[in-house]
């Protein structure tokens, strides 16, 4: 999470790194369960919920083995939880560092999205100037071209910090939520 909106007031998310996610270790459910939990967390602040939120996906290290969990009823699923159940509003995702690989993903997943979604998802592959005209330099780290400092976003203590009383008041919830559905062992895959 950037420390700075943008000029129309939106939450900004840059989401790297995803080459050190590792499936064999965690399954797409618990990595979807957690990024839920900091969407809902967000949900709380009064600007996001009036001018949304913007991602920026650098996919610079993801690997063929990344996209292997992703079967075509996990992504309808997870397109339909971005468009239908968030209680956030996307307006923008620039996806940056795609490769052709993605292009061939992409080309799938757009079936899942409404033409408002798609008109909301941009590709700028390592030309981080193009982003510039949708994010000002001044919200964006220094490595996409930007002015801030990774040292200046919050780290995940203090973002824990930030949103743990809504997590605690939120325990209680989940354990009913995850009581749902079918049971999964998720530590079968997990090392401890």
């Amino acid at each position: 999470m950037m420390p700075r909106r943008d000029h129309k007031g939106r939450r900004i998310f840059v989401v790297r790194n995803l080459g050190k996610f590792d499936p064999n270790l965690y399954t797409m459910e618990q990595l979807f369960k957690g990024v839920a939990m900091m969407m809902e967390a967000v949900s709380l602040e009064p600007d996001t919920q009036v001018n949304g939120v913007v991602i920026v996906l650098d996919l610079k290290e993801l690997a063929l083995y990344h996209l292997k969990p992703l079967t075509p009823s996990f992504i309808r699923f997870g397109m339909k939880w971005c468009q239908d159940c968030i209680p956030l509003r996307l307006k923008g995702l620039h996806v940056i560092n795609e490769t052709s690989m993605i292009d061939a993903t992409y080309a799938i997943i757009k079936n899942f999205l409404s033409e408002k979604l798609r008109n909301r998802i941009y590709f700028h592959g390592k030309d981080y100037e193009m982003i510039h005209e949708y994010i000002a330099p001044n919200c964006l780290p220094t490595e996409y071209g930007g002015t801030i400092s990774l040292g200046d976003c919050p780290k995940v203590e203090e973002l824990m910090e930030m949103y743990g009383d809504f997590i605690e008041r939120c325990k209680k919830e989940m354990d009913v939520i995850n009581s749902y559905g079918y049971k999964k062992d998720l530590t079968e895959n997990t090392q401890l």
